[in-house]
């Protein structure tokens, strides 16, 4: 699958590796949410 803006072959390549990692936990998840709820939705949310 290609990765729009992966020019650099080592930039799709390090893409594609992280298909391998595992998945986020619970926690993690929450922690991004919060982020993005936080730091970028009032920023970005009102544009969709």
């Amino acid at each position: 699958m290609a990765s729009p803006g992966a020019r650099p072959p080592g930039k799709a390549r390090r893409n594609a590796a992280a298909a391998a990692l595992p998945p986020l936990t619970e926690v993690e998840v929450a922690a991004v949410r919060a982020a993005y709820d936080e730091l970028i939705r009032p920023q970005v949310h009102d544009r969709w």
